[in-house]
């Protein structure tokens, strides 16, 4: 039989990433940990006191850069206890390409599991 590496490019196997929330409307700042993250979109654990609508400021400590890769426009999508939905915009050139980057990278290298490889596998036989 012959077997393959497939590598899952899907978000839910990306790392949780911690991260700064910040919001001079509502002038609080607390900290959370992203998950899911794509470049528009991110779900946030934190115990920070958000609703829908509001706008957070950013600031996430991707594994591998020296600095914060800052997103300056994250609006709350929904919220479900101590989590949140966001929908990010804001991101400066070179932080969209450090994000980007550590995106890639993390789907890259993130094997499937060996049950999801069997059923791959036999899927295509």
């Amino acid at each position: 039989m012959h077997t393959t590496t497939v590598f899952r490019t899907t978000v839910p196997e990306r790392r949780p990433i911690p991260c700064a929330l910040y919001s001079a409307a509502e002038g609080f700042h607390d900290e959370g940990t992203l998950l899911n993250l794509s470049l528009t979109h991110g779900h946030v654990e934190s115990a920070a006191a958000v609703v829908p609508g509001m706008t957070l400021a950013i600031f996430a400590m991707l594994p591998g850069i020296s600095r914060a890769v800052v997103i300056e426009d994250a609006l709350v999508t929904w919220v479900r206890g101590g989590e949140c939905g966001l929908r990010l915009d804001g991101l400066t050139p070179e932080d969209a390409d450090s994000l980007e980057t550590y995106l890639r990278t993390t789907a890259a290298t993130r094997p499937v599991s060996p049950a999801h490889r069997v059923a791959l596998i036999d899927a295509l036989c």
